[in-house]
Formats: structure tokens, sequence, C-alpha cells
């Protein structure tokens, strides 16, 4: 809402932030903006006399903010505002809130049987049914099958994007804010924790988060991306040993790391920089002892998504987030020698918020975007919308398989696809496509 260049007006943003709900921002004594909004919380100067300034230079009248006073008596985190016909609907971190009046006497609470909390992590498990997540401004939760349907168990924390499962014991569980968890087997039972070395890198935007990445034989063996650093543990997360550091400037971050199955002295890992549209790919074939870079196709590979297949090493599907119309979603049957675009226009507009290959089908992968979700194998021409049980508009964040009731001593295909949303209070799974 504030701009970069030039400084807009005083009046400019009140109008701006009048419209949104908000009431205070950082000024100088030139009356302009000294920053932008994404640093608004850290920086600000005294609330008082922000909200002083807007009320002597423009007569705005107090609803309610970080600052006293204001007659509505809402969570300070306003998120929206619209004007419906005569009515006023304000939403927060904390509720909706309607009004016929502009909220001079008159404010109702319109939050009675709602519940909402937006994902930013998330981990699933294997051989049992359970979830984790780290949730805006709610901290983590963790669902287990035996806790009942729709009950959750807090953890605490703050608004991390974190929560990872070992794929072994899925009952142990990661998070960068709170440390290693025990879940336990009934809600009314304590948690447990134990020691977690160090945290994989981080990021509330879809994409742009590294993972917890288990060897696929051995679940006391996992990889993770620190900085610009790729880490390995052998003691199921208690400590960790650098593998590889990629460059010198910590910023450029490991992001997604793919460990094949069929053969796991092959990895891939791509790491986005600090500045540029141009990420890298890097691959190994032994076991991380040396690393080469991977020719990737052109566009806006920045923030890339990785996807290996569960039984040839060779094929890889890349995905660019913020690829333009036409470069979405690339795939390689040899290793990153060549590659094929599989980007149609089915796929202009659309976001990759997260991309999954399926074991056991005709190549079959999964496209997530802010809005829905698509599916396309070596059959079909052209993605289709696959949306069954999710709501129309549905914005993903990430995608993982939920695998339940199974013997992980063979590659078997889940018997559902649990997606993450950052829109929706819970995480939904649709049946799996089996072709």
């Amino acid at each position: 809402m504030i701009r970069d260049s030039p400084a807009p007006s005083i009046r400019e943003i009140a109008e701006e932030y009048l419209l949104a709900g908000l009431s205070v921002i950082p000024v100088n004594s030139e009356k302009r903006a000294t920053i932008k909004w994404e640093r608004y919380q850290k920086a600000l100067p005294d609330f008082e006399d922000c909200d002083q300034l807007f009320i002597q230079a423009w007569g705005l009248a107090l609803i309610s903010g970080y600052v006293s006073g204001g007659n509505l008596s809402i969570h300070v985190d306003v998120q929206d505002f619209r004007a419906i016909g005569t009515n006023y609907w304000v939403t927060t971190d904390g509720g909706i809130y309607i009004s016929p009046d502009f909220f001079a006497t008159s404010t109702m609470h319109k939050t009675s049987g709602i519940r909402g909390s937006e994902y930013w992590g998330f981990g699933s498990g294997w051989n049992k049914d359970v979830l984790v997540g780290g949730l805006y401004h709610n901290g983590n939760i963790a669902y287990y099958e035996d806790y009942g349907e729709g009950n959750f168990l807090s953890l605490g924390g703050g608004e991390a994007s974190t929560g990872y499962i070992n794929p072994g014991n899925n009952m142990k569980s990661y998070f960068s804010d709170i440390g290693g968890k025990y879940l336990p087997e009934s809600i009314a039972d304590p948690v447990g924790s134990f020691s977690m070395g160090i945290s994989p890198n981080e990021s509330y935007y879809p994409g742009e988060s590294s993972e917890i990445t288990f060897y696929p034989s051995c679940y006391t063996t996992a990889f993770m991306g620190k900085e610009n650093k790729l880490w390995k543990t052998t003691d199921g997360g208690a400590s960790y040993s650098l593998l590889k550091t990629f460059g010198t400037n910590i910023n450029n971050q490991v992001k997604y790391i793919e460990v094949s199955r069929s053969n796991p002295s092959v990895m891939y890992v791509n790491q986005q920089p600090q500045s540029g549209n141009t990420g890298t790919l890097w691959k190994t074939t032994d076991a991380g002892q040396n690393w080469t870079s991977v020719t990737i196709p052109s566009g806006n590979s920045r923030v890339m998504l990785l996807s290996l297949d569960y039984t040839n090493e060779n094929i890889l599907w890349i995905a660019y987030t913020y690829g333009s119309n036409g470069y979405k979603i690339f795939k390689t049957i040899n290793g990153g020698n060549s590659w094929t675009n599989l980007s149609t226009s089915t796929l202009d507009g659309e976001e990759a918020h997260s991309i999954a290959n399926i074991a056991n089908t005709d190549g079959g992968i999964y496209f997530c975007s802010g809005r829905t979700v698509f599916y396309r194998n070596n059959t079909l021409s052209d993605w289709l919308i696959i949306n069954d049980s999710l709501p129309t508009f549905f914005n993903s964040d990430m995608i993982g398989p939920r695998w339940v009731k199974r013997l992980n001593f063979m590659i078997l295909s889940p018997p559902l696809i649990r997606i993450l949303s950052r829109t929706f209070f819970r995480s939904f799974q649709t049946p799996l496509k089996r072709y």
C-alpha cells in the first residue's frame, strides 16, 4: 500500500489506510512516509505521536489500532475492510465485525460458529494419520487420528512456517520455534521433547522454504537447507554436520532437496538467489561428495519447485513459482541434460505453489497453484483441474501424500493426497489419481 518511490504524501497514505481500516502509519517531520508496510511494526515511531499527527493534520477519527482510544474493541491486526450497501465489514486476526453506521455507535461480532487458522508449515505422517503445522498467529498444532475428528493438540510457539514429521516414527515432529516434540498417543497425555540441532530456511511465501528430507532407507538420516548450506544428520535431527556450502553468500538459500529412492546417491538441490530472477539447480551422483550445476530452462527461476520420480533418478519435474505464461513447469527424463516444457495455456496466470509426482502412475504430476489444483500425466495433452472435494477457489501452500495403514518395504501409491491450504482452517484431501 505504501509505494517505494516517489514517496507519497500523508494525505494519499491516509486515504489508502482509511479504506483498509488502519489508522496509523510512520511518517517523518515533513509528513512523508519513511518505511514500507512490511517494516511497519518493527520500525514505528511513537504510536501516540503518529496518531495525533493524523488527527490534527487531516481530522481523521481513530477507530482502532495499535494506539489507545477508539470505539471499536477488536484485534489490532486488521486484514480487510469492505463497504457493502449500508453495512461496513472488518476482518481481523481475531474475528469478523459488522456495523451499519461506520462503527460510530453500533458494532456486531459475526464470528460465532466460524473457526479459522492459516497454515504456514506442513508435515504429514506415513504409517499413521498425523498432521503438524505452524499456524499464522496461533502457534503450532498437531492432529492424530486417535485424537478424534476435528481435535487438534496445541503445542505452543508463534507463527513460524514450520512443522516436519519423521516418516519412520510419525509421533516425532520438528519445529523451528519450539524444537523437537514427541506427540502423545492420547491428546490428554503430556508432550515429550527432544533436542533439535538446527532448523531449515523457512519463509511465509509459497515455494521459498527449505525442508527436512529423510533418507529413503534410514529415518535417522536426513538433510536440510540452512542459509546457503546443505546439512546432514545421522542421529534423527539431534545434531547436523555440514555436507556442502554453495557459494559464499549466505542469503543465496538452499531450498528444495530431492533424494532418489531408486538410487540414493543421486540428489537434487535448488538454490534461491538473494536478488535477481535466476535460480540454480545442483546435482550429485555420489551422495554429496561432488556437485554440478544443471542447465535449466529459461524463465524466472528464482523460486523453483522440485519433484523427483520414485523409481527413476533421471526423471525430475521443476516448476517456476513466478514463471511467465508458457514457462511454468518442465520435465527431464535424462537427469537434466534436456528438458520438455509442460506448460500450456491452461496454466496461464497461475503461480506454482507446490508440485508432487505420484508413484505407480504413468508420470502423474500435481500442480498446485494459488487458485486450484491441476493434474497431468504422460498421456494427457493438457492439464486437468482436479478439485474433487475441494473448494472452488483453493489457495494451496504445500501438497503431500497421506500415507496411512501401509507397509513401507515397497513403494506404494498413497490412497489420498493431502493439500495444505493457506486460506482455510484445515488441510483438504482428495482421492489420488491412479493413472
